[in-house]
Order: C-alpha cells, then sequence, then structure tokens
C-alpha cells in the first residue's frame, strides 16, 4: 500500500497545464476573446481515484501562493488512465483576485483519491499571460504615385502606409473586394502594401484592413484613411466631341482677315488639363 501511494504522488507531481482559447496562437495569452482555461490533468490507472476529486488552483503572483479556482471536479471511471480535463469559464476566471491585465497566471491542480489521500502536482512550465487590450489604428495614409493625390490611373501604384498602438500579425488586406493578404510588409507597428492600380476598375478605390495583436485581440476594421482620402481610379480615356472653328468676322465666320480673331470649341467627355489645341499646326 505505501509503496503504491508513493508512485501516485509521483505522477501527481508530474502534472502538466494546457490552455485552450477562441483563437489558435503560438503564444499562451489570455485574451478578449476567450472563453475558458483549460487544465489538463493525467491520471494513473488507479481504481483508487474513481470517485476522487480534482481541483485547479492557479497564482498571479509567480507562484508565492495559489487559490483554488472554480468547483472541485469528480473523477470519473473513464478519466482513469487518461487526461482529465477541466474548464473553468472566463467569468470565474476573471473574478479571482490578482488578475490584471498585463498579469501572468501559473496553474497546478490537487487530486484526492476515493479515500481522502491527495496531492498537490509541480508548478506548470505554462505561463498564461493575460492580455486584453483591442489593437487600434495610429494612422493609414494612402499614398498615390499619380500627380493628383486623390486619383490614379493604369501604371499607377497605391501605397497602404499603416501604423498601430502595438505590434501585430501581418494584417489582412481586401482592396475592391479582393484579397492580399500576402503582400504586406513590415515589422511590429508598422506595415505597408503596394497595390497596382491595373488591378483596380474606374471608380473610388475601397478597402477593408483586419489585424491583431500577438495575442490575438482583433481590430475594429479600417475602411477609411486617417484624412479621410478618397483615391479614384480613372482608366477611361477623353473623348473629343462638337468640335467647331469660327470667327468674329462681321461678314462671314467662316472666314477670318487680319485682326479676326478665331474660336476653337469643343466638348469634352470629362474634366481636362494640359490641353494643347493648334490651329494651322501653330499652337
Amino acid at each position: 500500500f505505501i509503496g503504491r501511494m508513493e508512485m501516485k504522488f509521483f505522477v501527481f507531481f508530474i502534472l502538466f497545464v494546457s490552455l485552450v482559447f477562441a483563437q489558435e496562437s503560438p503564444n499562451v495569452f489570455w485574451n478578449s476573446l476567450a472563453t475558458d482555461v483549460t487544465v489538463g490533468v493525467p491520471l494513473v490507472d488507479d481504481a483508487t481515484l474513481i470517485g476522487g476529486r480534482v481541483q485547479i488552483k492557479v497564482s498571479f503572483n509567480g507562484g508565492k501562493s495559489y487559490d483554488n479556482m472554480g468547483e472541485i471536479f469528480t473523477i470519473e471511471k473513464s478519466d482513469i488512465d487518461d487526461v482529465k480535463n477541466v474548464s473553468v469559464s472566463a467569468d470565474i476566471f476573471e473574478a479571482m483576485p490578482g488578475f490584471s491585465e498585463g498579469g501572468k497566471a501559473q496553474f497546478i491542480a490537487k487530486v484526492w483519491d476515493r479515500a481522502g489521500n491527495s496531492a498537490e502536482g509541480a508548478v506548470s512550465d505554462s505561463v498564461l499571460s493575460i492580455d486584453e487590450t483591442v489593437p487600434t489604428l495610429i494612422s493609414l495614409k494612402i499614398i498615390s504615385s499619380n500627380e493628383k493625390k486623390n486619383l490614379a490611373m493604369p501604371g499607377d501604384s497605391i501605397i497602404f502606409d499603416l501604423v498601430t498602438s502595438e505590434p501585430i500579425k501581418k494584417p489582412e488586406f481586401e482592396i475592391n473586394s479582393e484579397s492580399y493578404n500576402d503582400d504586406a510588409v513590415g515589422v511590429e507597428k508598422s506595415w505597408k502594401l503596394m497595390y497596382s492600380a491595373d488591378e483596380a476598375d474606374d471608380g473610388p478605390i475601397t478597402f477593408e484592413i483586419n489585424f491583431m495583436d500577438l495575442a490575438g485581440n482583433p481590430c475594429v476594421p479600417i475602411t477609411v484613411a486617417t484624412d479621410s482620402l478618397v483615391i479614384t481610379m480613372d482608366g477611361t480615356l477623353p473623348e473629343i466631341t462638337e468640335v467647331s472653328l469660327s470667327s468674329n468676322n462681321l461678314y462671314d465666320k467662316s472666314w477670318a482677315v487680319n485682326g479676326d480673331s478665331l474660336f476653337l470649341k469643343f466638348n469634352s467627355s470629362e474634366e481636362l488639363k494640359d490641353i494643347i489645341a493648334k490651329v494651322g499646326n501653330v499652337e
């Protein structure tokens, strides 16, 4: 009997912690989307554990002290020789003394067998970092290579220059309903994407930018530049219509003599600039 209990204590002291959240992350974070924290407790193949109990404990002071977290769970027959996953809801976890933004949580588990013998596991290597702060936009500049900064034409490029309040994962860009998620380059808080105007149809260029911080907290989607600039794509050539040439000759406007003036009139399909008119090969 003594030998069995020593083995049981040895197993309990290598308990581990696994943490489950609302999103996948390479790091262990508690973020604004998290719904529960799950601790995995491995149990040996021992019938005396059936009907026993498991209590999860948490520390927010580097393991100096631990508080009971959530209810005590009963060990079922199906839990033996397996990992019993014990989940505690966000409401309970966030209400624990010591829970705070920027804090770190460590977990252990206390296990009782059916007779009341108990042991606590060693401190897990898993440390849960608490980050529920949603990243925000500092600035978004949209820069067209066109001389008129609110216009773009075939051959032009548009740079999206994004600055955020904290380091983020690679942002996702959707421009004119097309995804450009792999095209952004940058690091931490500063990211850029170069967009070719050749890919746009005529009209205002619309976009939506989504990003999340390293903890997985999502931003509010960005659809407007910081200065509210809207860039319009114009790939249509202008057309000239209703061209007429006349003079101010008193007798016949289709003739001109020295001293008369000529009038070249025409309509265009859109606003023009840099108009060069030649009459008799003279500008």
